[in-house]
């Protein structure tokens, strides 16, 4: 599994945060558990995980991800408005017996791939430096 996430110390939380009324590292602390249980997932549990960070300038709109080359999970993002779990979530599979173009699959690839090579490799630690 890949994961393109914000890192832990993008300004968005902290503006996510003043937007939602709580304190300015709140953000930065749900971020930063869960990376710590996907460490540990990956390291404990041999998960094959891979988190890379945004380092696009702005709010990142789509969360993506790709699951076994077969599989994407799709929402967005609305900073400082709950955690995430309150909006749609799509669900987007490749085709084994057509053309990948023959989907939204295919781009939604391409683009998470173009961000994915650009993004910063994660060292598995926590705090994020």
């Amino acid at each position: 599994m890949r994961f393109l996430l914000i890192h832990p110390a993008n300004e968005v939380l902290r503006h996510a945060a003043e937007r939602k009324g709580v304190a300015p590292g709140e953000y930065r602390r749900k971020v930063e558990e869960s990376l710590r249980i996907l460490a540990q997932l990956r390291d404990q549990k041999h998960f094959n995980i891979d988190v890379r960070f945004y380092v696009e300038e702005g709010e990142p709109l789509f969360r993506l991800m790709f699951i076994n080359d077969q599989l994407c999970l799709v929402s967005y993002y609305v900073f400082g408005e709950g955690d995430g779990s309150q909006l749609p979530q799509m669900y987007v599979q490749r085709f084994q017996d057509r053309r990948d173009t023959d989907s939204f699959y295919h781009p939604l690839k391409v683009y998470f791939d173009k961000i994915w090579n650009r993004a910063a490799r994660w060292d598995y630690k926590v705090p994020v430096q």
